[in-house]
């Protein structure tokens, strides 16, 4: 499978080697660090059935092109995102089949040294924060109909709905303060929602262009005082700056002093408008609290069959409660 995508990326398999394999994904995409003739590539096969449940998107073949095509136009405004290598096709990416005739979606970059830093200081923060301005600025004039909007409030329901069909499914045999407990949660989640909501249409120049800057997804320079690039592709989509800023802070925001460098980095105060900074507190909370981790997590006990469950669920449930109130309490401490 390797070999043939090499073929197809006009790379001789002779002449390359399979320096390591990268730990697998959640969805099951491989991938690996390849070098020929002195130079390093990142190969990463897409898997046909990444996501098993309807909270995430499907990567349709329309939507990786366009997702290729937009890093194309980042490294070429010279943001450090990874560079894509063309093959000889000239498409968007290869297909290719496994030994058992399975096909994966091939894609190649150029490799990009760097280290994940999970620990970072303020001074790293607020070069997150420049960072995502800058990603943000340069997408908004961009257009493309091949990447939907992405909207965080239809996640949110999603999971919502999820919770509450398990509640009432009648193999559910759950206890009454078990339903109490999780209902209780629910409700306070929904009114994030509610006051996260914007009035109307996403307004010109907060419309951008989402980019997962997640951990997992920077690479820094041993020392953390340079960002060496952004290494995922799988989460470009429109979205709005309010809903993307709760993100940063949430990864990045370790205590108010990281949580205001990042802020003032990025220019908060510059593009948010009044009512963007009323709806940033409940979209902070709901990014920590009413997430897919949160969601899977609570599922997962629902299905549990042990005699400690209810009180396994009010931890839970309390824990990020608590994870909330720490949340917001960084928000207004870091803009106070």
């Amino acid at each position: 499978m390797i070999n043939a995508a090499l073929n197809a990326y006009g790379l001789h398999p002779d002449l390359v080697v399979v320096e390591r394999e990268l730990p697998r994904n959640w969805h099951g995409d491989l991938h690996y660090k390849l070098r020929a003739e002195g130079a390093a590539y990142y190969l990463r096969f897409l898997a046909s059935e990444r996501y098993q449940h309807e909270a995430f998107r499907e990567l349709t073949d329309e939507r990786l092109s366009a997702q290729m095509a937009y890093c194309d136009y980042m490294t070429a405004h010279e943001l450090p995102f990874m560079k894509r290598i063309p093959p000889r096709n000239g498409e968007a990416f290869v297909v290719v089949e496994d030994a058992a005739g399975k096909p994966y979606r091939c894609v190649l970059f150029t490799w990009i040294e760097g280290v994940h830093l999970k620990n970072v200081t303020p001074e790293m923060a607020g070069r997150l924060g420049a960072l995502a301005r800058r990603f943000h600025d340069e997408s908004v004039g961009y257009e493309t109909n091949a990447l939907p909007f992405s909207d965080h409030t239809e996640g949110q329901h999603t999971y919502l709905k999820m919770m509450r069909e398990r509640m009432t499914n009648g193999t559910a045999n759950l206890l009454p303060e078990e339903v109490f407990a999780l209902e209780a949660y629910l409700a306070l989640a929904e009114s994030y929602v509610k006051q996260g909501a914007r009035a109307g249409e996403v307004m010109t120049g907060s419309r951008v262009m989402q980019t997962d800057l997640n951990h997992l997804n920077v690479l820094w320079d041993k020392a953390g005082t340079a960002i060496q690039g952004v290494i995922d592709f799988e989460h470009l989509f429109y979205s709005e700056r309010v809903q993307e800023l709760p993100w940063l802070l949430k990864w990045y925001g370790h205590s108010p002093t990281h949580a205001q460098a990042l802020l003032e980095a990025y220019g908060a105060r510059e593009v948010l408008t009044d009512e963007e900074w009323r709806r940033l507190p409940a979209l902070l909370w709901l990014s920590g609290c009413l997430n897919w981790n949160f969601t899977a997590k609570t599922l997962a006990l629902l299905e549990t069959d042990v005699a400690d469950r209810a009180e396994r669920l009010q931890a839970h449930l309390d824990a990020y409660r608590e994870r909330g109130q720490t949340l917001l309490q960084m928000l207004i401490a870091s803009i106070s």
